[in-house]
């Protein structure tokens, strides 16, 4: 989360901050799409199928990289 980007973070057991970000929400309602929206966006582009297997295929692709180095030696 990207405080006031795709959401809004207070510190642990501030309960007047968490107050704040929950009245900040409540009372502007274009903010609270905003920032949903925001974050729908980040998840669409951060974490897609494609993303998660281009990543799963560069770990294996280094795993087997390192693995064939240390066996040649």
């Amino acid at each position: 989360v990207e405080h006031g980007g795709t959401g809004l973070l207070h510190a642990h057991e501030d309960a007047s901050a968490l107050a704040a970000n929950i009245l900040a929400v409540t009372r502007d309602t274009a903010f609270a799409v905003r920032l949903g929206q925001a974050g729908r966006d980040r998840v669409a582009r951060e974490f897609s199928r494609e993303r998660f297997a281009s990543n799963v295929a560069a770990l294996y692709a280094s795993y087997l990289s390192k693995r064939g180095s240390s066996q040649s030696a």
